[in-house]
């Protein structure tokens, strides 16, 4: 038996493949993602904000004044550059579901990973306003999925100022801590804010109702209250239900669940039966208790190594390892490697590496197709 490796392992850092990752589809589609990419006409100006974060908020500040908000006409398609035309056009207003799909290919466009997230209030299987639309990006400065909404251009803060995720809003909600959730523009919304239709602000005999509802359920689907704090309430527990959309391309031609394959991944509690209609309408969805199947890491690389044996009794034989390399990156296109702090140098997925004596530093990142490089892989090694 070969007892010559002296090696210690000094730090391990990197990011496991999960399991789920290939749950999810992002579509290449380069050119399309640069088609877009150009008519946005903020890449230069993007470059000149120092954070990924910085980026992403700028992104959905930009799409967010794109159109007005209207809650009932659903836009022909939703594909990227025919919505950004119609808006420009003035031919389509947005509802959320537009800004969401916007959002999350525009996002995709500057190779920042997005998902669609359709959120419901409680009691969602009938009446109406149950459903809201916004979009999970992958933070790098975070290091994990973080919500926007596009249509009133905010995010969700802890107290203490952390973003949160789907996640984290999702367990505050349900466990009423509603005061744990901030705003990012609250004090914008307060000053701006127009009373929603309520109960207390409306008749129950001379209201609305819209076609398909009668009275009593258009009734118990409003708010009971429609001042701001109510509002901001109202809000926040849309996240008591969530389904993610699993497979994204800048063709997207309608909202339509599709009824072939579910593509959407409807979180529910265990205790908990899932509702299998919304608002009345059937749906098609996978249904999961399992969350490590939503709160997938992306963006990184796992490494791997394995010794190459050789019959070669000398010391030297014993320095000689095969590195694996695996992404979990959208729109991959390559792996930048440096061994003991020398010069970044792209390779492929199997490298082979001679060690030295002493400590030995390898360093990976994952590199998309805009350049832009996600989590750093780091492993140290000490070699007698």
């Amino acid at each position: 038996m070969n007892r010559q490796y002296r090696w210690h392992l000094l730090e391990y850092q990197h990011q496991e493949q999960s399991p789920a990752y290939g749950l999810y589809h992002w579509a290449d589609e380069p050119d399309l993602r640069r088609t877009l990419r150009d008519a946005t006409g903020l890449e230069s100006e993007l470059a000149q904000i120092p954070t990924s974060w910085g980026q992403i908020v700028r992104l959905m500040d930009w799409v967010h004044h794109l159109s007005h908000h209207q809650g009932r006409d659903e836009a022909p398609d939703l594909s990227g550059l025919a919505l950004l035309r119609a808006a420009r056009d003035g031919a389509v207003t947005f509802r959320c579901v537009e800004f969401a799909h916007m959002l999350q290919q525009v996002l995709a466009a500057f190779a920042f990973p997005a998902r669609v997230v359709a959120l419901r209030r409680p009691a969602a299987e009938d009446g109406f306003g149950k459903g809201h639309v916004v979009v999970d990006v992958w933070s790098g400065d975070h290091a994990k999925w973080v919500v926007l909404d596009p249509q009133l251009n905010l995010y969700y803060t802890a107290r203490d100022g952390a973003v949160l995720s789907a996640w984290e809003i999702h367990d505050c909600v349900r466990a009423a801590q509603f005061h744990d959730l901030q705003m990012s523009r609250e004090a914008d919304i307060r000053q701006d804010y127009t009373p929603m239709e309520a109960r207390d602000r409306v008749d129950y005999e001379t209201m609305e109702v819209p076609e398909g509802f009668d009275r009593d359920e258009a009734w118990r689907s409003l708010p009971d209250h429609g001042d701001v704090d109510s509002f901001i309430r109202f809000w926040k527990e849309y996240y008591h239900q969530l389904v993610f959309r699993r497979s994204y391309s800048l063709h997207r031609p309608t909202s339509t669940m599709q009824r072939e394959a579910p593509q959407d991944l409807f979180y529910h509690d265990a205790t908990m039966l899932p509702p299998i209609v919304f608002q009345r309408m059937a749906q098609a969805v996978t249904f999961t208790t399992d969350r490590s199947k939503i709160a997938v890491p992306v963006n990184g690389v796992e490494v791997q190594w394995a010794p190459v044996l050789s019959a070669d009794p000398s010391p030297d034989s014993t320095r000689h390892i095969e590195v694996t390399l695996r992404h979990s990156m959208p729109w991959f296109d390559h792996y930048a490697v440096t061994m003991n702090a020398e010069h970044w140098t792209t390779q492929d997925s199997v490298l082979p590496l001679s060690l030295r004596s002493g400590e030995n530093t390898i360093a990976v990142r994952p590199v998309n197709d805009c350049g832009r490089s996600g989590e750093q892989a780091v492993v140290r090694l000490w070699v007698n």
